[in-house]
């Protein structure tokens, strides 16, 4: 079982860099919610923050095509549920 608190979080989605810091978490929650964007504004804004374009020095990175960028939004957003079950939220 994964503890977000004590287990080092991914930083990689099917090969391609993420970035899972807790900012980034709720800014794409605010992105989703934004009823300001349209909904492919929200995508594009969630998607740009989840995935790296460039590592620490500035090289850039590949980035997925957009099925695998979408199942990866899916994933950071919900994959915890599936850790427990048995548990409703």
């Amino acid at each position: 079982m994964f503890n977000a608190m004590l287990d080092e979080l991914p930083t990689e989605y099917k090969g391609f860099w993420i970035d899972t810091d807790f900012g980034i978490g709720i800014q794409i929650s605010q992105a989703l919610l934004n009823e300001e964007l349209s909904q492919q504004e929200r995508i594009e804004t969630s998607l740009s923050l989840l995935f790296m374009v460039e590592d620490e020095k500035g090289n850039p990175l590949p980035i997925p095509d957009i099925y695998t960028a979408l199942d990866g939004l899916k994933w950071f957003l919900s994959d915890w549920y599936h850790d427990r079950p048995n548990e409703k939220s």
